[in-house]
């Protein structure tokens, strides 16, 4: 099942706005992508090409827009090292999107829990 995130960051995004050849250089280096991290709305790592810098995807206004400092730009919008982030940030937010639900209560107790202290004291003693 494809991630996304807040309804915009999602390999398919990162597809569309980037070309074949930045998207495919992206891949090859989203292992590398160090220092990851997801917040509301942004996400962002440090590339291996241009640490110590900080490549940042951000889609709080709606729409996905980066900061990336090697400022290449082909005809896309992405480059390569903004892809190769945009990759590491789905993978470090994959487990946590998948987490288990907590299993439902039990009839017992849902009824349980409706009770307050005196009933709860009265049905149990």
């Amino acid at each position: 099942m494809a991630l996304v995130i807040d309804g915009l960051l999602s390999e398919a995004a990162l597809l569309t706005h980037s070309s074949p050849d930045e998207y495919a250089a992206g891949q090859e280096a989203a292992d590398l992508v160090e220092d990851v991290f997801v917040e509301p709305g942004r996400a962002g790592g440090v590339h291996p090409h241009l640490a110590p810098a900080i490549v940042v995807l951000e889609w709080s206004r709606g729409r996905l827009t980066n900061s990336c400092p090697s400022r290449r730009r082909g005809v896309s919008s992405l480059c390569e090292h903004t892809v190769a982030v945009g990759l590491a940030a789905l993978d470090y937010a994959r487990p946590l999107a998948f987490l288990p639900r907590p299993p439902e209560p039990t009839a017992t107790e849902q009824w349980l829990a409706s009770l307050d202290a005196d009933e709860l004291r009265t049905a149990c003693f």
